[in-house]
Formats: structure tokens, C-alpha cells, sequence
């Protein structure tokens, strides 16, 4: 996964170095055409530079993210210098040097106000804006007297420190009072496995929550670790090629966690043996799987709910397109929200956009795509 979006940076990083190449020689162009009144185009993205640069920095300290300053610096100052390209070229195209420089600087000077309004946006705003979508689905053949089963999925929590979207991934799954808390993965960043600081925070959002039926989890695509060390002090259940039944007024109920390793050569058998430890006793069938991939697989094995993270919705989308880039890349359209997994539509695969975000290099962003917890109801169908 992450490695796809490694490639894409690079190779927009590539790009911009050619264009900021380029300002060099538009530069003396300028010069020798404007006069130094040029060097205020110059001065506004140095100044715009250094207010990324302390926005940047800040983040950490503000307790916002904690992904590498440097890198998406860098990534600011290429988009800036293309900006400056696009501006050069508008101001020689212009009658007038006089004129020509009067453009260019309010169209610079605009488009950075918007980048910087922008980058407040993606850095602060979205990351933080923590979604509880809901669903309610009804299940056939539960017992006359079912009571309505609430169930809470996180994923891809991928915390790296306390920040308030871990407290409102507490708040608004206590809020909704779930029977079952279940988890399908990627707990810590990829940058922070080994940080005892992330550790520690994640064991106190796990701790925080709370649920009659118990916390179940398995195990994610980046989850380097023994995940019982991990969960070690919260009671959560990890369930790695498991099964655990609970009762739910008589009813039973099976957890059925799947350990992932994107390889459906070893994946796919797992699924089926694991089934095999589940009674036939009519009981709800739920899979726990950290990717989408899997849905053919589970497609007519009996399964009433299939939920399933690792895509965070595309972290990036684009107006009226939906997800620059989906996980996996081959089927982007489960990017996120709820897939009937046989031709009745009786059972449900719901891929949650998750409450993370890539890390490594990969900036601290999301846009169009909020973050999310899933609030799940199941109800038998009405008597007749």
C-alpha cells in the first residue's frame, strides 16, 4: 500500500524539480525585462516559504500531527516555485513590464493565500474531523425476541501521539453505547512501531473505550508487532485465524478475525479454516479482516457482516471523482461504505475510511475524506 504512494510522491517530486529548474532561467529573463521591481515576486515566496516552514513545525507542539516538516516542506516550496513558474510566464506574456509585474504579483499573492488556507485545511481541519457513520442492517432468521446488536468498528487508528481525534474516536464510540467494539488493524503509524510514547497512547484509547460484550481485534498490514504485547493491560481479544462466540440473549454471536497479509495464496485458505471453527448453529457470522480484498473470497461463506479498513477511504479525494488513490489499486470502487456480499443482499461488507493516516514521508493529510468510526445496528427483520 504504502508503496505505491512512495512512488506517486517521487514522481511528482520529479516533476516539480524540473519546473522549479526552470524559474531560474524565467528568472533572468525577468530581470533583464522587469527591473528589480521582480524581486517583490521573490520576496512574497520567501516570506510564503517561512510561514510554511513555522506552520510546519508547529504541528507537533500544537499536538495536530507529527509527520516529517522537512519532507512536505520541501513539497510546499517545489508547488510555490511552480506557482512562481506560472506567474513569470503570465508577466512576459504582458504588453508592459509595469503591467506584466502588477499581474503576476496579485496572482501570486493570491494563490498562496488560498495554498496556505488549503494546507490549514488538509494539515488541521479534515484530520480532525472525525465522522460516526452509521448503519442498520437487518439480519433474517434471529430468534422472535432479538434484541437490536450495536456494534463499533475502528481501524487503522495508526496513532502516533494523543491527539483530540483520539479523544473523539472515545467520545463518540462511548456515546453510542456498543455492545461489541471490534478492530481490523494498523494501530500505530508506520513511523512510530517502535515509539513507547505511541504505545502508551494507543493502550489509553483502547482503555477508554468500553463494551459489555468485550474488544476484539486482528491484526493489520503494518502491525510489526506482537499484538497481545501491544493490547497489553486493555481486555482486548486479538483474534489472529480465531474464532470467539459471545451470547447475545441466548443467541450466539461469532468473531471471526483473519490475520492479513495481502496474500490470498495464504490469506484465502485462512479464511476457510477458520470458518471451519465456527458451529453450524445459526448463529451471526462476523469477519474481521483489515483489507476489502478479500470480499470475493467471502462472497456466499455464509457471512452476515464482513468489516475491513486499509483503504482510509483514499485519505485524498477529488471532487466529483472520489479517491486519488484506493487500496487495493486493482478495485478502487470498495475504496469505502457498504457492499452486499451475496445476490439477496443478506450479508454486508462495510470498509471503513479509518481514524489515521500514511505515514513515513507521506504528509499528515486528508481531504474530502474525513476520518471514521463505524456505528453498526443489527435487527432482525419485523414480525409479519
Amino acid at each position: 500500500m504504502a508503496f505505491i504512494v512512495y512512488a506517486i510522491t517521487a514522481l511528482v517530486l520529479l516533476s516539480l524539480l524540473v519546473v522549479y529548474a526552470l524559474a531560474g532561467g524565467l528568472a533572468l529573463v525577468w530581470l533583464r525585462r522587469a527591473g528589480p521591481r521582480a524581486l517583490w515576486l521573490l520576496a512574497v515566496t520567501a516570506v510564503s516559504l517561512a510561514l510554511d516552514a513555522v506552520f510546519l513545525w508547529s504541528l507537533p507542539a500544537l499536538d495536530i500531527s507529527y509527520g516529517p516538516a522537512r519532507d512536505a516542506w520541501l513539497i510546499l516550496a517545489l508547488l510555490r516555485g511552480a506557482m512562481l513558474v506560472l506567474v513569470w510566464c503570465m508577466g512576459l506574456l504582458a504588453r508592459s513590464p509595469r503591467r506584466g509585474l502588477a499581474l503576476a504579483l496579485t496572482v501570486l499573492l493570491a494563490s498562496y493565500v488560498l495554498l496556505g488556507g488549503y494546507l490549514v485545511d488538509i494539515f488541521v481541519v479534515e484530520p480532525h474531523d472525525l465522522r460516526a457513520t452509521r448503519w442498520t442492517f437487518q439480519v433474517p432468521d434471529r430468534p422472535a425476541d432479538w434484541e437490536p446488536l450495536r456494534i463499533a468498528h475502528v481501524t487503522d487508528t495508526h496513532v502516533e501521539r494523543w491527539t483530540r481525534r483520539e479523544a473523539a474516536v472515545v467520545e463518540q464510540v462511548n456515546a453510542f453505547q456498543p455492545h461489541l467494539i471490534l478492530f481490523t488493524g494498523d494501530y500505530l503509524n508506520l513511523s512510530y512501531l517502535g515509539d513507547e510514547t505511541a504505545r502508551r497512547d494507543f493502550r489509553r484509547l483502547v482503555s477508554e473505550l468500553h463494551a459489555p460484550l468485550g474488544m476484539y481485534a486482528t491484526s493489520g498490514s503494518v502491525d510489526g508487532l506482537d499484538l497481545p504485547t501491544l493490547f497489553n493491560g486493555p481486555p482486548v481479544t486479538v483474534l489472529d485465524n480465531e474464532v470467539h462466540t459471545v451470547d447475545w440473549h441466548g443467541a450466539p454471536v461469532h468473531i471471526i478475525g483473519v490475520a492479513c497479509t495481502h496474500d490470498p495464496v495464504i490469506d484465502v485458505p485462512n479464511l476457510d479454516r477458520t470458518l471451519a471453527q465456527v458451529p453450524h448453529d445459526g448463529g451471526l457470522r462476523i469477519l474481521l479482516y483489515h483489507s476489502p480484498e478479500l470480499i470475493d473470497a467471502a462472497r456466499d461463506r455464509g457471512l452476515h457482516l464482513f468489516l475491513a479498513g486499509h483503504t482510509h477511504g483514499g485519505q485524498v479525494c477529488l471532487p466529483f471523482y472520489g479517491p486519488l488513490i484506493a487500496y487495493p489499486m486493482y478495485n478502487p470502487v470498495n475504496a469505502s461504505g457498504a457492499f452486499p456480499l451475496d445476490d439477496q443482499g443478506l450479508g454486508q461488507m462495510i470498509v471503513s475510511r479509518g481514524t489515521g493516516m500514511e505515514g513515513w514521508v507521506v504528509p499528515r493529510v486528508r481531504w474530502l475524506c474525513p476520518p471514521e468510526v463505524g456505528l453498526i445496528t443489527i435487527t432482525a427483520p419485523p414480525t409479519q
